[in-house]
């Protein structure tokens, strides 16, 4: 909720241009990988014979011929649905270390430790990690986003699709990059109830078309299909110079002004990303499915 903020300043200008820019940058340097992952969410689907129409915003069934009988068995669904089930149940379990056999290091250790379990708890990890689990199996890489929710008073955790993580090219590590975006989608309706003061006028409000039934459109939301024509497209972007700020258009609903209280580069960004198979030399990685198509 930045009121300071204005679109005229030059300083401003230059900034704004610099995260289009790097969001430009990542978006194109990802095109190949989110085709790859449409790809094995079709094949998962059942959905194997497309062909591209350059003239549409879709793509379209192949048609058979006269007399023509297409049988299809899915061998991938049972494939996805082991894994997912194998994943579901692994719970990783907290404790502490003591730092000595000192009576009190014990007790600080196991309270420590209980502590953990009961945050991990509250913010419901385990179906965290399942939401993420699809991810990881189908495309090979998810994320996780940590931060404290004001509204709701405690530590919340969210998966994201890759399709709504972008991160500087030709890196390693999501610590490597200058820089980290995450996407996500919401209703007009909730976003004016988490920022009172935004101006509608100026959001990045999205509206589908073309969409047919059988094939979604994921290269709009992937992490939150819209339920309704009109999404509003918010970013959260964190820079290596500290900078951290939640905009859609033109409208900055929040700017961290560089207070390391609410974001030190130092400490990493609040971005864990997970892996299916991790190749050398690259960032995204290779989910379950690909090899098999």
């Amino acid at each position: 909720m930045s009121n300071s903020y204005k679109f005229g300043d030059e300083d401003e200008k230059s900034l704004v241009t610099l995260i289009d820019n790097r969001l430009d940058m990542s978006k194109t340097n990802m095109l190949n990988d989110s085709n790859t992952w449409d790809l094995c969410r079709r094949f998962l689907r059942g959905i194997h014979y497309l062909r591209e129409e350059p003239g549409l915003a879709y793509n379209r069934h192949e048609g058979m011929g006269p007399g023509m009988a297409r049988l299809t068995i899915n061998l991938l669904l049972p494939i996805y649905e082991r894994l997912a089930a194998n994943l579901s149940v692994v719970t990783p379990h907290i404790s502490a270390r003591p730092a000595s056999t000192v009576k009190a290091d014990l007790i600080k250790a196991k309270t420590d430790a209980a502590l953990a379990q009961y945050i991990w708890e509250k913010a419901e990890i385990s179906h965290v990690y399942r939401q993420a689990f699809e991810w990881l199996i189908t495309c090979g890489t998810v994320a996780l986003h940590t931060f404290y929710d004001p509204e709701l008073k405690k530590i919340t955790v969210e998966p994201i699709s890759p399709y709504d993580l972008f991160v500087e090219p030709n890196i390693n590590d999501v610590n490597d990059s200058e820089y980290v975006f995450r996407r996500i989608y919401t209703s007009p309706h909730s976003l004016r109830r988490t920022y009172p003061d935004v101006d509608m006028e100026k959001v990045n409000i999205v509206e589908l078309k073309n969409i047919q039934s059988q094939v979604s459109s994921y290269n709009v939301a992937a992490s939150n299909t819209p339920r309704q024509s009109e999404r509003v497209e918010v970013l959260e972007y964190w820079d290596k110079d500290g900078r951290h700020r939640i905009y859609s258009g033109t409208e900055i609903l929040f700017d961290g002004k560089n207070n390391k209280k609410d974001f030190d580069p130092k400490n990493g960004y609040p971005i864990e990303v997970m892996r299916f198979h991790k190749l050398p030399g690259r960032f995204w990685g290779l989910g379950a499915l690909e090899p098999l198509i």
